[in-house]
């Protein structure tokens, strides 16, 4: 009988699939990620195999654990990842948390509040002087008084 990967890529999508859930991998990226692998590891083992001592499924499922430590190794990379965006994020918002420390106005600390919950780089004045206009029911001319204490507390630091 001639083996063919039609024949076993179920086994080894199934096996990419346990695994992406198991380690709460990303269902698109990762599970294409291991299946790519698993495609491999059927071609190292169709050159290994020895019909003596196994059936083919029976070698590659077994060597399909290989798998394991591939998407181990994802999770503990992006576990890595997560407590260094944690680490830094929470430094950032310490020093955000300055402000709190330093004379300035409410309406500014509002305004440091906002941005910092919003958590947006690409936030633009407008977008903000409109949530506070439209949403909070301030004047222009509170928003801009408010702005400018901001800038002039940044350019201190």
């Amino acid at each position: 009988m001639e083996i063919v990967l039609e024949n076993y890529e179920n086994m080894i999508r199934q096996k990419s699939w346990q695994l992406v859930s198991r380690f709460n991998l990303d269902e698109i990226y990762d599970y294409e990620d291991l299946f790519d692998y698993g495609i491999e590891i059927f071609y190292d083992c169709l050159q290994k195999f020895d019909s003596l001592k196994s059936s083919f499924s029976t070698y590659l499922y077994t060597q399909l654990k290989r798998l394991n430590y591939t998407a181990r190794k994802k999770a503990v990379y992006y576990k890595e990842i997560e407590n260094y965006y944690n680490y830094y994020e929470g430094r950032v918002m310490q020093d955000f948390n300055i402000v709190d420390f330093y004379d300035v106005e409410d309406d500014s600390k509002l305004i440091f509040k906002f941005l910092i919950d919003k958590w947006d780089f690409e936030i633009t004045k407008q977008e903000v002087k409109m949530f506070f206009v439209k949403e909070l029911g301030w004047q222009y001319k509170r928003f801009e008084k408010a702005w400018q204490n901001c800038k002039k507390f940044v350019d201190s630091i």
